[in-house]
């Protein structure tokens, strides 16, 4: 995490999103793996593919294919729900 202000909402969502990726291959080393994995077989097809490179290029397609995303959160009672509610909500979510 990084130790400069953070000053909009943007920031706030990588933020939170890199800690819990990292915490995620803290506690699943598997998940790791995964991403790299991942990675690795998207820059081999992207090498092969000249035309899907250049039109993901085009766009903001290169970031969002390795883009992490987490689909769950785990609560378990109703305060960290609610403090879940403000925490999304300073997230603009």
């Amino acid at each position: 995490m990084s130790l400069h202000p953070i000053s909009n909402q943007d920031e706030i969502r990588e933020e939170f999103s890199n800690a819990m990726s990292a915490m995620y291959r803290r506690e699943v080393p598997a998940y790791g793996t995964l991403i790299d994995l991942v990675k690795g077989v998207n820059a081999v097809k992207l090498a092969q593919d000249k035309d899907m490179n250049d039109a993901l290029s085009a766009t903001d397609g290169l970031e969002r294919i390795s883009e992490e995303r987490h689909g769950a959160i785990r609560l378990g009672s109703a305060a960290e729900l609610s403090m879940m509610r403000r925490i999304f909500a300073v997230m603009g979510m």
